[in-house]
C-alpha cells in the first residue's frame, strides 16, 4: 500500500516509511482515521497549530541506547496545553473522556486503537460531562456564596458574577460543542467515504468474478468452435474419399463392361485357333504315315 498518506502532523506509524517508523508494518487500513482524530482532538483541546511531534527515537544520554518513544510519548508536551486547556475549564481529571480518548486513539498498533463507535461514545460522554460540571461547579458556588455571606449582603453580586461564568463557560460549551459537531461530521464523512470505497471495491470484484466467467465462456466457445471445424474437416474429408471410391467404383463397373462386351469375341477368336490347331494335328497325323513309308526309301537311297 502507500506510504505516507496525508501529513506527517496526523500519520500514524504503520503508515510512515519504514525507515522513519519505529514499528514495521506493511498494511493500514481504517484505524489510520481513528489515530487522526486523537491528533486532531490534541491540537482542537489544546488551540495548539498544527506541527510535527518529537522523534520517533532518540538516543540515552548514560548509554548512548537508541530508545523508541510511543506515539503518545512524541506528543507528551502537546498534552500539557491539552491538561491547561482542561484545567482553565475545571475538567481536568485523570479520566477525563477526552483524556482516554486521545490515549486510545494515539496507541501504536491499530489493533489497540478504539472503533468509530466507541469513539463517538467518549465524545459523547464528554459533552455530557461539560454541561453536569458546570451545572454542579454553579450550584456548588452558590449555595457555598448563601452559607458564608448574609442572604442580604453581596447576593446580587455573587449571583450576577455566576451569571457572568454560566455564561462564559455555555459560549465555551458551545464552542467545543461546535468543534465536536464539525469533527463528528469528518468522521462521518470518512466512514461514507469508507462505505463507498468499500461498496467500489465489491463492485470492482463482481465485476472481475463477471470477466473471468465471460473469459471462461469464451475459451469454451473457442473450443467448441476448433471441434466443429475439425468434425467439418473431417466431414469434407470422408466425403471426398467417398467420391473416390464412387469414382473406382464406377471405372471398375465400366471395366467389367467392357470385359463383358469383349468376351465373346475373345471366345470366338479362341474357338478359331482351336480349329485350326485340330486342323494342324489333323495334317500332322497324315504326314507321319507318310514319312514312315517314305523313310526305308530315302536310306536305301542313301546307302
Amino acid at each position: 500500500m502507500t506510504t505516507g498518506p496525508g501529513a506527517s502532523v496526523y500519520m500514524p506509524p504503520e503508515a510512515t516509511a519504514p525507515a522513519a517508523s519505529n514499528i514495521q508494518m506493511s498494511k493500514y487500513d481504517a484505524s489510520v482515521d481513528i489515530f487522526s482524530i486523537g491528533v486532531v482532538s490534541i491540537f482542537t483541546i489544546g488551540e495548539i497549530f498544527p506541527c510535527d511531534p518529537l522523534a520517533p527515537t532518540f538516543a540515552d544520554e548514560k548509554s548512548g541506547v537508541v530508545v523508541a518513544r510511543t506515539e503518545l510519548q512524541r506528543r507528551s508536551h502537546y498534552m500539557r496545553n491539552v491538561n491547561e486547556q482542561l484545567r482553565a475549564c475545571g475538567q481536568l481529571r485523570g479520566d477525563h473522556p477526552l483524556i482516554r480518548l486521545i490515549q486510545q486513539c494515539l496507541q501504536n498498533f491499530p489493533s489497540k486503537r478504539p472503533g468509530i463507535r466507541e469513539v463517538l461514545r467518549l465524545l459523547e460522554e464528554a459533552r455530557a460531562g461539560v454541561r453536569d460540571e458546570g451545572s454542579e461547579r454553579n450550584k456548588r458556588e452558590l449555595v457555598r456564596a448563601l452559607q458564608t455571606q448574609p442572604r442580604n449582603q453581596n447576593l446580587e453580586r455573587v449571583l450576577r458574577d455566576l451569571v457572568t461564568e454560566n455564561a462564559h463557560l455555555q459560549s465555551r460549551v458551545q464552542a467545543k460543542e461546535r468543534e465536536l459537531a464539525t469533527a463528528q461530521q469528518q468522521l462521518r464523512r470518512n466512514e461514507e467515504h469508507w462505505q463507498a470505497t468499500k461498496r467500489e471495491m465489491q463492485t470492482l470484484r463482481h465485476e472481475l468474478t463477471r470477466k473471468e466467467i465471460e473469459s471462461t465462456r469464451n475459451k469454451a466457445e473457442l473450443t467448441r468452435n476448433k471441434a466443429e471445424l475439425a468434425r467439418k474437416e473431417a466431414e469434407e474429408t470422408i466425403r471426398g474419399e467417398q467420391q473416390q471410391i464412387q469414382e473406382m467404383r464406377q471405372r471398375e463397373t465400366e471395366l467389367v463392361q467392357a470385359k463383358d462386351r469383349e468376351m465373346p469375341l475373345l471366345q470366338q477368336q479362341l474357338g478359331e485357333k482351336e480349329q485350326q490347331i485340330q486342323e494342324m494335328r489333323q495334317r500332322e497325323t497324315e504326314l507321319v504315315p507318310a514319312k514312315d513309308r517314305e523313310m526305308p526309301l530315302l536310306q536305301q537311297q542313301l546307302g
